[in-house]
């Protein structure tokens, strides 16, 4: 989910230290939950629940974090 003000979309680079970890695969806006989340791949050693990624959107780092699933508030 976005932590920050901005929509990942599909092929932007995820972010951990400066490093690319993985990509979006989709993004919206989830009206359900009234926030932007998305699906993506990521690196196994970087793809705990709970951690906090940078997603490039339009040349800046935006921060998320890994989610299990968000389809309820």
């Amino acid at each position: 989910k976005m932590l920050e003000r901005g929509i990942a979309r599909q092929d932007y680079k995820v972010f951990i230290d400066d490093q690319v970890v993985g990509f979006v695969t989709s993004a919206t806006m989830l009206p359900t939950v009234k926030q932007a989340g998305g699906m993506m791949f990521i690196d196994v050693h970087h793809s705990e629940i709970g951690q906090e990624v940078f997603i490039e959107v339009h040349n800046k780092l935006v921060k998320a974090e890994l989610v299990q699933k968000l389809l309820e508030k």
